[in-house]
């Protein structure tokens, strides 16, 4: 039977602004790694001192946040939204990047539509 896998899917309109918060609230001593492919994001995505969400010009890009254990947490704002600059439509894989770890369900799908 076809149909969507048993994961957790997020969806957006392609442009839309979006955001992913990333935590590990459980104190597991093996970090991961979030990677949300086709997309990327500002490593530091703050302004006015650090009291708000926006563009930094100071901040480095990146493509996966790693590091993330306990306590851990990360603001993730895709660089122009969903779908990115050419607004691509359709089914972007997010995961960690260890692929030992996947029968464990720390992946799912970000759904942008037109």
């Amino acid at each position: 039977m076809a149909g969507d896998p048993q994961t957790p899917i997020f969806t957006a309109q392609a442009g839309q602004a979006v955001r992913f918060r990333i935590l590990n609230a459980n104190g597991h001593m093996r970090n991961n790694v979030f990677n949300l492919h086709g997309h990327f994001w500002q490593d530091e995505p703050f302004t006015n001192n650090s009291k708000s969400i926006g563009d930094n010009p100071l901040s480095e890009f990146k493509g996966t946040t790693y590091g993330i254990g306990p306590s851990s947490h990360y603001e993730v704002i895709p660089v122009n939204g969903a779908g990115g600059a050419r607004r691509v439509t359709g089914d972007f894989l997010y995961r960690t990047q260890e692929s030992f770890q996947f029968d464990g369900g720390i992946w799912g799908i970000f759904r942008v539509k037109p």
